[in-house]
């Protein structure tokens, strides 16, 4: 527990279900931002990975912390640590989601792993989303997300070291799905 002073391994296999309507005028402005020119009609399937812009708890700003999400100790544990980061994550789609739908979203912490790296303190905590219409697994997701110390002035990661980006070599296999969308047309 050298990375965080709190135990939070009871936190491990909780759960906690959430509902959202896959509303049709949602996904209609979905698809006008995704510059998608086929029309989205009111008995048609949600784009992919847009899931994403349902499932959202309001929260007051006074009830928000300091990195703009609802403050912790609700379904996520209340780790200290300010700064919350997406780690990565996978996306397993079985079915296509059918617009106007009612969701249920079954989400349970996975892992709570305190570690020491070149930043400070960081605690990582693994979630599993599934996405259902009432019998019917639709998605299953997982997201990985990273809580560290704030940043100290002159005394990030990024000032230590520098990125190089590489080109890609011949090894690097391609995408089984690639799309360049401009958003200034």
């Amino acid at each position: 527990m050298a990375a965080n002073e709190q135990d939070f391994s009871d936190w491990c296999g909780k759960t906690e279900v959430s509902y959202d309507i896959i509303d049709p005028a949602l996904a209609e402005r979905l698809r006008t931002t995704l510059l998608r020119t086929e029309q989205t009609p009111a008995t048609g399937v949600l784009p992919t990975l847009g899931h994403w812009c349902y499932f959202q708890a309001p929260a007051p700003a006074d009830l928000l912390g300091e990195d703009g999400h609802p403050q912790r100790g609700g379904f996520l544990p209340p780790i200290a640590l300010p700064r919350r980061m997406w780690a990565g994550g996978s996306l397993e789609f079985l079915a296509p989601i059918p617009i106007g739908a009612t969701l249920s979203r079954h989400s349970t912490i996975g892992s709570i792993q305190a570690k020491e790296g070149r930043s400070g303190k960081l605690v990582f905590v693994s979630i599993t989303h599934d996405y259902w219409q009432e019998e019917t697994k639709l998605i299953t997701e997982r997201q990985d997300l990273v809580f560290r110390e704030a940043a100290i002035k002159g005394n990030t990661a990024s000032t230590k070291s520098k990125t190089t980006i590489l080109p890609p070599s011949e090894e690097t296999p391609a995408p089984l799905h690639s799309q360049t969308l401009r958003g200034d047309l």
